[in-house]
């Protein structure tokens, strides 16, 4: 038997610093469970965690959240699809 395990990672680019420096959060790679997800979100500074789901016609979207314990200014949503 074949077993296929998919997988999510990403990058979410925003300007989280007040002077407008750029602080990317990086998603980190973990297995699809179904159609939701969830693993390691971290900055240079921070570690959180992030969850979501694929929505859609075939599954082409993407949507979730990342939170900091102990930091609320860097949680943020994220959205995405796929073409």
């Amino acid at each position: 038997m074949i077993s296929i395990k998919k997988t999510v990672d990403d990058k979410v680019e925003f300007s989280l610093l007040t002077d407008g420096r750029v602080q990317d959060i990086t998603l980190h790679k973990t297995q699809l469970n179904g159609t939701t997800f969830s693993g390691k979100a971290t900055t240079l500074l921070r570690e959180g965690t992030y969850e979501g789901g694929l929505f859609g016609n075939g599954a082409k979207e993407a949507a979730g959240i990342a939170t900091f314990s102990g930091d609320n200014s860097y949680d943020t949503s994220f959205g995405g699809i796929r073409y």
